[in-house]
């Protein structure tokens, strides 16, 4: 599991950093927030219409049977495909009045979406082979396809709809390859009398995971009527940065403890092991170069992105701080679901999203739209208390050694650099402050955690040296 996500961590960084360059250059904030309004709304029926299948498939013992999938797939794909009219009615009604060809792209914002049935059977069996190496592979392919079409699309100057071109082309991609990896569609109607006991046992998960979708999307829908389409530009590209830095690996990790831990539920001493483990590693591999961006937002938006991006600089920082809360809370997230009743989830999930929307309306006359990830990391750091101490008590992952040390390499980390970016000129700021801030980084990690945590670096550290060559006799 470390080896695989380490490999695209340090893979899909470049790669993540190339596409915000992308965005940040060639298109405008309010284009972006334009898209994320749109793109939360295309993604609503398939986010509802899931019905829990999925987490309920991956969840049982035994892999569910061809006839079942299908009949998943098939209830998914009438639901996106009803839901279409409406949504397009929708769009259309809300801007009438622009010159923009909102209906038209909509549609192909919508692709996806119809497409995603296809590939249900191979989202299931992904999760129930562990078969993350090709999927991480497959995630750098991705955005490979993503960044050459935005790059091309930008230079072009098509604004909102290079930004829907390429999203629409990297889904649609993954969902081929996936669908050759694992075959079987949609039966060409639902039977609903197979699904009814699978949907019993997932419906409290999904219902969990629709309040999860609009905590995630809460920018969208409650960003942009309080402070407009640029606003919300501002925060979707600071979260983009954070997410393509770190927030994506987290729940990468999270998907593979997920699995993991259905395996381990009976043995209390082997799942702390595995979720103390995971928190301490998506802390390090992702905080620190959090912890840099966070340190350096100044010089990195003046010198790579654009003058045009600097009001966005509180959001970077605050995103990044809400991705290292989120890199603890995935882990501990995954192994809630397993180990409590289902019901558990939903109560938490709501609850959090409740406090959150309180606290940005609350703030948001004071803190403008900084409101929303001051909200969202509020929110986070008591949620993470509250998990843990749903864990049962063997269970759970020790402060110490696995979040406060990590998070005092990642302080030290933002306090050097950000003094760099203070003292330098923006470029030498930039390699001066991530040479200073990760070697900040390491000298807390050896001189608090040397009897805990790095003997366990070096040793995984040893799994991706190479195998010595035979020597020729």
């Amino acid at each position: 599991m470390t080896a695989v996500a380490t490999a695209r961590q340090v893979l899909g960084l470049p790669l993540g950093l190339a596409s915000a360059i992308t965005v940040a250059r060639l298109y405008a904030p309010a284009d972006l927030g334009r898209f994320a309004v749109l793109s939360f709304v295309v993604t609503l029926p398939a986010l509802i219409g899931d019905l829990g299948l999925t987490q309920a498939f991956i969840r049982q013992p035994d892999d569910p049977s061809g006839e079942e999938m299908a009949a998943a797939a098939s209830l998914q794909l009438w639901i996106v495909a009803l839901a279409l009219p409406a949504i397009l009615v929708g769009v259309h009604l809300k801007e009438a009045a622009s010159d923009i060809a909102w209906v038209a792209l909509a549609v192909v914002l919508y692709l996806p979406t119809l497409a995603g049935p296809l590939a249900f059977r191979a989202n299931v069996l992904v999760s129930r082979r562990l078969d993350f190496a090709r999927l991480a592979m497959l995630d750098l392919i991705q955005q490979v396809l993503y960044i050459a079409v935005l790059l091309w699309l930008g230079l072009a100057h098509t604004g909102l709809a290079g930004l829907i071109v390429a999203t629409t082309s990297g889904q649609l991609l993954r969902l081929a390859v996936l669908s050759r990896w694992y075959p079987g569609g949609p039966a060409a109607w639902p039977r609903l009398g197979r699904l009814a006991t699978v949907m019993r046992s997932g419906l409290p998960l999904h219902l969990s995971g629709i309040v999860s979708g609009f905590h995630a999307g809460m920018l969208n829908w409650l960003g942009a009527p309080l402070f407009g389409p640029v606003a919300v530009g501002y925060l979707r590209w600071s979260q983009d940065m954070t997410n393509r830095v770190g927030t994506g690996l987290a729940h990468a990790i999270g998907s593979v403890v997920y699995p993991t831990i259905a395996l381990l539920q009976g043995d209390v001493v082997r799942l702390e092991r595995v979720v103390a483990r995971a928190v301490r590693y998506n802390v390090l591999l992702i905080g620190v170069p959090l912890a840099l961006l966070a340190g350096l937002a100044n010089p990195v938006i003046t010198a790579i992105f654009g003058g045009r991006w600097a009001p966005a600089a509180g959001a970077l920082q605050l995103f990044a701080a809400l991705a290292v809360g989120a890199a603890v809370l995935v882990p501990l997230d995954a192994a809630v679901k397993i180990v409590r009743p289902t019901t558990w989830s939903l109560g938490i999930v709501t609850a959090y999203l409740a406090v959150e929307v309180a606290l940005a309306l609350a703030l948001a006359r004071a803190a403008g739209f900084l409101a929303i990830p001051l909200a969202h990391l509020a929110a986070t750091v008591a949620l993470i208390a509250v998990l843990r101490e749903f864990l049962p008590r063997a269970a759970r992952p020790a402060w110490l050694d696995n979040v406060a040390v990590p998070l005092l390499a990642l302080a030290a980390t933002y306090v050097v650099s950000r003094w760099v970016a203070g003292v330098l000129a923006p470029w030498p700021a930039l390699f001066a402050g991530c040479a200073a801030g990760a070697a900040a980084a390491a000298a807390v990690v050896f001189v608090l955690g040397r009897r805990a945590i790095w003997p366990e670096l070096l040793r995984d550290l040893r799994h991706f040296a190479p195998a010595p060559t035979p020597s020729t006799p």
